[in-house]
Order: structure tokens, then C-alpha cells, then sequence
């Protein structure tokens, strides 16, 4: 059990990653001329 929590919290934090890195992006674009 412990192990499937690991991942799961895994596999959040990588979404979560994921997503600030999305809008990061999203804002570096927004910001070119």
C-alpha cells in the first residue's frame, strides 16, 4: 500500500510540475514581441 501511495503522489507532483511548466511557457510566450 505504501508503494501505491508513493506512486500516486509521484504521479501528482509530476501534474503539478507539469502544469507550472506549462504556464510558464504559456507566459514566456505571451511576453515575445
Amino acid at each position: 500500500k505504501l508503494v501505491k501511495d508513493h506512486k500516486t503522489l509521484q504521479k501528482k507532483l509530476e501534474q503539478q510540475l507539469n502544469i507550472q511548466a506549462r504556464m510558464e511557457q504559456t507566459q514566456n510566450n505571451s511576453n515575445r514581441p
